[in-house]
């Protein structure tokens, strides 16, 4: 059961996180059929990256705190699928001020190896995948109207696994901007029930002091 603790959410039981992560299906393909169609599409976008990371990731965001989930490539990424996904203007506040890129991070600490390893090489796949719509740079380098453009044409793909890359990560950078307070007063929401100040579990103590949040 996944329970709102005021900056965020936070699973019950034994402080276990509960996340939009650990419940993704790839849209009916099994992990075999993932992984299997993910080494395939290296040769599609011209063989430029390699699943995962290309390299050692480097382990610190421009907030200055450091990344236990993602490469710095990764979080960028991560951080243009957002700007496209999300709402700009009209009270709504940027993907930093809702932490979009470091709520991604703590919940991808959390979940299994599998889970991380898919979104991380599905994240690869999105950085690179331009050049297949017609853009020649990668997705993080594209201007606004084209990154959207792109994230579209992803999701309404008829190849199912690029419909499921696309549609799983804007699933989920929807689902942690809208669980940050800073998007509250735009949507009408007025928070907890009582107002109840924010209580951290376990799991984000650990995350928090482990990137330097405290420091």
């Amino acid at each position: 059961m996944i329970e709102q603790d005021g900056a965020g959410l936070r699973g019950d039981g034994a402080g276990t996180t509960a996340s939009g992560m650990s419940g993704l299906h790839w849209h009916g393909l099994s992990r075999r059929r993932f992984i299997r169609g993910l080494a395939l599409l290296p040769t599609a976008v011209g063989g430029s990256f390699v699943l995962g990371a290309c390299s050692e990731p480097q382990r610190r965001w421009r907030d200055g705190r450091a990344l236990l989930a993602l490469s710095v490539a990764q979080a960028q990424t991560l951080e243009a699928v957002a700007r496209a996904a999300l709402p700009a203007g009209g009270g709504f506040p940027d993907v930093d001020e809702a932490q979009v890129v470091r709520r991604f991070d703590e919940e991808l600490s959390f979940v299994s190896e599998s889970i991380r390893g898919d979104l991380q090489a599905a994240l690869g796949v999105l950085e690179y995948v331009p050049s297949l719509y017609g853009h020649f740079g990668r997705f993080s380098a594209l201007g606004g109207d084209a990154q959207r453009a792109v994230l579209d044409a992803l999701c309404g793909s008829r190849v199912e696994l690029l419909r499921a890359i696309g549609s799983n990560v804007r699933i989920l950078v929807q689902f942690f901007y809208f669980a940050h307070p800073a998007t509250w007063a735009a949507t009408g929401y007025d928070g907890p029930f009582g107002h109840l100040p924010e209580r951290l579990s376990e799991q984000r103590r650990w995350y928090a002091e482990r990137t330097g949040a405290s420091a």
